[in-house]
């Protein structure tokens, strides 16, 4: 095989496993800690600001485009909101757009207090195909970036006539708290980001 034949995945996989997780993974169709994934709800975008009391509502636009990258995104286990942070950078021209899934967080029973990260799988394409001019795909591990973002997929590019700075956390913010809380007697959940 040359090459020029080998063509690189077009999915990345940004597994977030707790060490409880990681004896128990949760395939599709089955359960998360005793209970069906089926009561798990869809994910949907959030839109947030640091802090949250300066919130308002995003352009129209950011709504379509955050809910074109979310369909790209799927939870493997634990399925939660997609959390959203948006501001226009006057200085660069740009639109800096931060999604990440929210953390899941068991309530009662034996696991109470137990923070479960979310496992997601990222359809790099798909994200890739939203943009009308791509400049840039990068892997930003925590070791090359000196922010507090931690590990993240950026995507730089225009959409429309907008430039576009997106990134796709590997976890969410600490100031975002827990997405979710499970609760261990019903298996309900209980949505924590309120849009």
């Amino acid at each position: 095989m040359s090459p020029t034949s080998i063509r690189p995945p077009l999915r990345v996989s940004v597994r977030l496993v707790s060490l409880f997780l990681a004896n128990s993974l949760c395939p599709v169709g089955v359960s998360f800690l005793g209970f069906p994934l089926a009561k798990m709800a869809p994910p949907k975008v959030l839109f947030m600001t640091k802090p949250p009391e300066d919130s308002q509502n995003p352009p129209a636009w950011i709504e379509e485009f955050t809910s074109l990258v979310g369909s790209g995104m799927s939870s493997l286990c634990t399925p939660s909101a997609l959390g959203c942070h948006y501001f226009f950078d006057e200085e660069n021209a740009s639109w800096e757009i931060t999604l990440f899934t929210g953390r899941t967080e068991v309530l009662g029973g034996a696991h109470d207090g137990l923070i479960v990260p979310s496992s997601t799988d990222i359809d790099v394409k798909h994200i890739a195909a939203i943009f009308s001019d791509l400049a840039e795909l990068k892997w930003h591990s925590e070791s090359q970036n000196n922010s507090s973002l931690g590990p993240f997929l950026s995507f730089v590019g225009e959409v429309g006539k907008q430039r576009v700075v997106l990134r796709i956390l590997q976890d969410a913010p600490d100031w975002a708290g827990p997405g979710q809380l499970l609760e261990s007697n019903s298996g309900d959940l209980i949505e924590c980001w309120k849009s």
